[in-house]
């Protein structure tokens, strides 16, 4: 039996913290992760479009997006797509705010389907 390495589509234009998660996971051998890194919304949802990988860790501040549209706009494009937010920002209101997003299209999605 072959098993795949699970696809995450890391998010985030700092090559810094790029280069920390690239070192964090090359202390892990075997870990079972793909990590595909994209540095732009744009690029993100061409890359989901492409390859559907398996999960997004998303930063909230992009070159051509940034906060809560950033999330809202992925989702809403790909709504059983799991994300995970991950971003500097230490802003309580905006992680509330993402998840009110998430129920609200949801909900929306699930209300409009034909019976």
């Amino acid at each position: 039996m072959s098993s795949r390495n699970l696809r995450i589509l890391y998010v985030e234009d700092n090559p810094d913290d790029c280069d920390l998660l690239s070192a964090y996971l090359s202390e892990t051998p075997n870990h079972g992760l793909e990590i595909i890194e994209c540095h732009s919304l744009s690029s993100a949802l061409a890359h989901c479009e492409a390859t559907s990988p398996d999960a997004v860790l998303l930063d909230l501040n992009l070159p051509d997006s940034t906060g809560l549209r950033t999330f809202t706009t992925l989702m809403e494009q790909h709504p059983n797509l799991p994300i995970i937010v991950f971003t500097v920002l230490d802003l309580e209101d905006l992680a509330m705010e993402t998840v009110r997003a998430a129920r609200r299209i949801i909900w929306s999605r699930a209300s409009s389907q034909e019976p």
